[in-house]
């Protein structure tokens, strides 16, 4: 494949009568890995469709290869008119063939039969991941691919990105906020400033740009502290302390100026801060009345179905829970892991078997 190469040079786009972004340069050049990253509404995947060619700039200038083929992820894919999610995944320019579309949805767990008007949210985004994945363009845009796989299929879909040499010749931008995904499959990350309104991007993975932002942080700090005693300094001179002459109130006239510009370039630091700190991880203190003895839930035997002309999700169910307890329930899929969470929580009574609340009786079985 020809190395394609995509720009964007001052771009500029408006949202809401404001600027969304502004004066951003963006290369991307053939085989980059990229982690798109920023908090929630600074425009990923509003970068992500610019750069996909979907919406136009206000201001700058997009520049990309005739040649280059790009298929972006959609997050809500429109399903009208087809059938199934098969037909869904089948249609566009360059449809695959039918035995890589089967081989990519059985590691998704993706049911390609399934009626499109009836599919649910999951469903219809591991069948468009499937299309995407299908399709093998020459830039790759997935947002949030993670969203709705089980386990299983994150792990490989993080090898297949990784590892498999097709993806090694062509290019991949991911939004995500799995960061051992991230870590994965990225070499380059891109970082989108709410408060700078810029993009930064720099070499390494998602783990290599937050080791390297603590440091940032930490060299800024440093720099902002040692202006504000230079300021305190320069406007605390009393010319006085010279007596009451010509040349001191030179002096003072000359440290009030410094002290002024000094002030200007700690404005800008102050920007500079916030852009450093808006990604911040939030401090999260919970508060307990103190541990319970024995068992907070306890199942016994509990099997589970809907309805009666519909199988079991699942048969023998046995958990207890205390106030120590830390689990994860894994699963693929439809086997039932939110029902159980349900079934713990009451919202749903068991079909056989018995679950038991701390203070509270066993649900009939």
């Amino acid at each position: 494949m020809p190395e394609p190469i995509l720009t964007l040079e001052n771009a500029g786009l408006r949202q809401g009568g404001n600027w969304l972004f502004r004066g951003l340069d963006l290369t991307i050049d053939a085989r980059d890995r990229l982690a798109l990253i920023g908090r929630n509404g600074v425009g990923k995947t509003t970068l992500l469709k610019l750069i996909a060619g979907e919406i136009e700039l206000d201001e700058g200038r997009r520049a990309v290869s005739p040649s280059l083929k790009i298929v972006r992820l959609e997050q809500d894919p429109d399903l009208a008119g087809f059938a199934t999610l098969g037909d869904y995944a089948r249609a566009g320019h360059d449809a695959p063939a039918d035995h890589l579309l089967d081989s990519v949805a059985s590691r998704l767990g993706a049911d390609l039969d399934r009626d499109a008007a009836t599919a649910s949210g999951g469903e219809r985004r591991r069948a468009a991941l499937v299309r995407a994945l299908a399709e093998q363009p020459d830039l790759l845009l997935l947002d949030e691919p993670t969203n709705h796989l089980s386990i299983g299929a994150v792990l490989w879909l993080a090898r297949e990105l990784a590892t498999n040499e097709t993806w090694k010749q062509r290019i991949v931008a991911v939004v995500s906020h799995d960061r051992c995904f991230l870590d994965e499959i990225t070499t380059d990350t891109l970082h989108i400033s709410g408060a700078a309104r810029q993009l930064t991007q720099s070499k390494g993975n998602y783990t290599t740009w937050t080791q390297r932002r603590e440091q940032q942080q930490l060299t800024h700090g440093r720099a902002k502290a040692s202006k504000e005693r230079e300021i305190k300094d320069l406007r605390d001179f009393n010319p006085g302390m010279l007596g009451s002459t010509p040349k001191a109130m030179k002096i003072y006239k000359m440290k009030q100026k410094q002290a002024e510009k000094l002030e200007e370039e700690l404005k800008n630091l102050e920007i500079e801060a916030a852009a450093l700190q808006e990604d911040a991880e939030i401090p999260l203190s919970l508060k307990a009345g103190g541990e319970l003895s024995g068992f907070v839930v306890q199942i016994k035997n509990v099997g589970f179905r809907y309805t009666p002309d519909l199988p079991f999700l699942f048969r023998g169910a046995e958990m207890g829970i205390d106030s120590k307890s830390r689990i994860v329930l894994l699963g693929e899929n439809g086997n039932g892991k939110t029902t159980l969470v349900r079934l713990m929580l009451g919202d749903l009574e068991a079909t056989e078997g018995t679950i038991t609340h701390a203070g509270a009786c066993a649900s009939p079985s």
